[in-house]
């Protein structure tokens, strides 16, 4: 039995329980009205009777959890949700109705009309069913509740792991040898620039190790830690690097993933500078789209995207599943072929900007 099945047969289990369960309160709780009051008691009667109204009223249950979820969805004002809610209520009961009535009479010789049966039903048994009606909107937000716990957990996870890769990287032997080889070569001409080389190194794995993780942070403060990075980089490759930041001033405050950028410029040069000789250019830019959207892009002029040799690293790989987790449909990453050769990574979010 897939594990599928098995859940779905688990749910319609617990669904019979439970409907079954008040069934037999409520035609127990007649049972005893009726001895109590030394009316005739017909057993079999009362429990078809009180088992067939609440499986009736378990059936319209899949209606008002869909109610309750689009509610929740939409973040409504509690008065709007409330009078949501009470149409739900109204409209459900109408549909227990439509189930009911005709079953009753046609099993248990009633002769109720659907309108007389509604409207006696609704009066007598509305507090019941809005007791149900809140039990499951108390259900349905401690099990939002618990989904957005899990998201939050998650999310936290993926710029844990967006932090370790970047200090992995930072980390890298061969990144850290020749980041020490020009520090060392600086030193004998240049005492002053290697000694900032070195600030640098220190500031970027400050930066990465910081006590205080956010999953957003301003555009300035990313690009500043790219910065560091990119000034060594500068020193590893020489003339083969050039770097240009096309960002708007207005831009800067913009709130963007925490760790986002370095990963794409490290793609970059990995899949686009590196295995040529001749100068490439990596390009950083900002612009809006719209009101609600900013998009990042990431060029480069180099090797592009070839079709015998990955040109995509871990690094977006996971910088692309952590924004799916942060913005869902709301944000995209996407590694397209260049215009005039090489490639572009575009990240586009959704517009937030941090007011400081």
């Amino acid at each position: 039995m897939t594990r599928g099945r098995a859940a779905l047969l688990r749910g319609i289990g617990i669904w019979i329980a439970i409907w079954t369960s008040l069934g037999l309160l409520r035609a127990a709780q007649e049972i005893a009205e009726r001895a109590y009051t030394h009316q005739p008691i017909a057993i079999p009667h009362i429990l078809g009777e009180r088992l067939l109204e609440w499986y009736t009223a378990g059936a319209v249950t899949p209606f008002y959890i869909v109610l309750v979820r689009f509610v929740q969805r939409r973040d409504y004002s509690p008065p709007l949700a409330f009078a949501i809610y009470a149409i739900g209520i109204v409209f459900g009961f109408l549909i227990e109705s439509l189930l009911y009535i005709p079953l009753e009479n046609r099993l248990f010789g009633g002769n109720a009309s659907i309108a007389t049966g509604f409207a006696f039903d609704f009066f007598s048994y509305a507090f019941g069913n809005a007791a149900v009606f809140a039990a499951i909107i108390a259900y349905e937000h401690a099990r939002l509740a618990r989904e957005r716990d899990v998201h939050a957990a998650r999310l936290e996870t993926e710029l844990a792991n967006a932090r370790l890769d970047a200090l992995r990287s930072q980390l890298d032997p061969h990144f850290v040898n020749n980041t020490l080889n020009g520090v060392s070569a600086l030193l004998r001409h240049d005492p002053a620039a290697a000694e900032e080389m070195l600030a640098r190194l220190g500031a970027l794995l400050r930066a990465t190790l910081d006590g205080s993780p956010s999953q957003e942070q301003r555009l300035g403060r990313e690009l500043d830690l790219l910065d560091a990075y990119l000034g060594i980089m500068r020193v590893r490759f020489g003339e083969r690097l050039a770097v240009r930041v096309n960002v708007p001033p207005e831009l800067r405050d913009e709130r963007v993933p925490s760790f986002v950028l370095q990963p794409l410029v490290e793609n970059a040069i990995e899949h686009g500078a590196e295995p040529l000789a001749r100068t490439v250019t990596v390009e950083i830019a900002a612009r809006l789209e719209g009101e609600h959207a900013i998009l990042l892009t990431v060029s480069d002029d180099g090797v592009g995207l070839r079709g015998d040799a990955p040109a995509e690293g871990i690094g977006i790989g996971n910088s692309r599943r952590r924004i799916e987790r942060m913005y869902g449909d709301g944000a995209s990453l996407a590694l397209v072929p260049r215009t005039g050769g090489g490639a572009v990574a575009a990240l586009r979010v959704p517009r937030r900007v941090l007011h400081v």
